[in-house]
This record gives C-alpha cells, sequence and structure tokens, in this order.
C-alpha cells in the first residue's frame, strides 16, 4: 500500500474506530487498540506485545 498518505491511513483507520464505538461505546482510540492487543494475544502467532512493537516500527516508517 505504497503511496498511501497519512490522511489515507486514517482514513483507513477511522472506519475501525467508528464501528467499535458504534457498538460498544467509548471515546478513546486506545480502548481499541488494547482490544486489537488482546485479540492479537489470542489469534497472533506473536502476541499482543510483539503486535504493538512491531505496529510502532511500521508507524515511524508512515509517520508523515
Amino acid at each position: 500500500m505504497s503511496g498511501m498518505t497519512q490522511a489515507d491511513r486514517a482514513d483507513r483507520a477511522r472506519t475501525a474506530w467508528e464501528t467499535y464505538i458504534a457498538e460498544f461505546g467509548g471515546s478513546e482510540i486506545c480502548d481499541l487498540v488494547s482490544d486489537l492487543l488482546h485479540l492479537a494475544d489470542i489469534e497472533g502467532e506473536e502476541g499482543g506485545s510483539w503486535t504493538l512493537a512491531r505496529a510502532e516500527i511500521h508507524y515511524a516508517a508512515e509517520h508523515e
């Protein structure tokens, strides 16, 4: 997905965020992020901590 801007990535994430708050409420993005890390603990091969570290690397590389 090269060529995507920060705004493009935010719009893509906004869909997930809006669905999450419509279903479960809340007002902080960190609630969705922490639930995704719990999901990674259960469904991912490497777990939530690894996923978070990897996501930070991706974020740093993609941040404009």
